[in-house]
């Protein structure tokens, strides 16, 4: 499937199965690129290679995607190696990666399935970060939004203080809310889709309200990648025909890097 489809990443090998980081700065674990948090970090005390792993306990655990959001890996000069193994000694690369800034990336690669997963950081300098790693199956949507379409709608919350004669003293940014909003239409057979794929995100996942990683149009537009969660999560399958829903309504919310 064309990746100018919207694609979610929620699904993730690193959340369950024992962490393993070649090297750890002081404060900066392991375990806090599978807490959901961009303002935790695992870090690298070095330069040159670090990785940092996951068993899974399984030899069926499948990946095709991975995600990375709050580093500084373009400020580092590092590339970034998505990798798994049967054995965790000889390892299979499926993507690398060269940031071209310090934002979010996707990258989709083609499906593998084994019982190590790990990501390798080559970098020209010392102390790499990463707040959040997704590496597993995408979800997929089958068809594009229906246009018009807004990529993403971003604002500005401040707090300004004024003197007593109404001069502007200052103002502080203190965050950047973003919202998008798509609706999709239909595509072949889609209701078996929505019914298990979507579903089981809805159920797992979005009405929990629990963070994933978006991308519009990977292929277009691949610096539009967004770390939200559903706002005002809603599960509605609006159906006029057996194999089809008719649209598919995506509001999500989040902070503008």
């Amino acid at each position: 499937m064309a990746s100018t489809y919207p694609i979610i990443l929620y699904d993730n090998r690193f959340s369950t199965g024992a962490i393993e980081a070649s090297t750890v700065a002081s404060g900066y674990s392991g375990e806090n690129i599978r807490d959901g948090r961009t303002y935790t970090y695992w870090a690298s005390t070095n330069s040159g290679t670090a990785t940092i792993q996951v068993d899974t306990s399984k030899t069926t655990c499948k990946a095709n995607c991975a995600a990375v959001i709050s580093h500084n890996l373009k400020t580092k000069n590092s590339t970034i190696y998505i990798e798994h193994s049967a054995d965790a000694t000889n390892w299979t690369g499926v993507a690398t990666v060269v940031p071209a800034d310090d934002n979010a990336f996707m990258v989709a690669f083609t499906e593998a399935t084994n019982r190590y997963w790990r990501i390798r950081v080559n970098s020209g300098s010392t102390g790499p970060k990463i707040g959040v790693v997704m590496v597993g199956s995408k979800m997929q949507f089958g068809a594009k939004p229906t246009i018009p379409v807004t990529r993403f709608s971003a604002s500005v919350e401040t707090e300004t203080q004024q003197s007593k004669a109404g001069h502007i003293l200052g103002s502080i940014v203190r965050y950047k809310p973003l919202n998008l909003s798509f609706a999709i239409p239909p595509w072949e057979d889609n209701a078996t889709w929505y019914n298990s794929t979507y579903r089981n995100f809805w159920e797992d996942h979005g009405s929990e309200k629990k963070p994933f990683f978006f991308a519009y149009d990977l292929d277009f537009f691949s610096s539009d990648i967004f770390y939200v969660t559903l706002d005002n999560p809603q599960y509605a399958m609006p159906q006029s025909l057996t194999s089809r829903v008719d649209a598919i309504t995506l509001n999500m919310t989040g902070v503008m890097e």
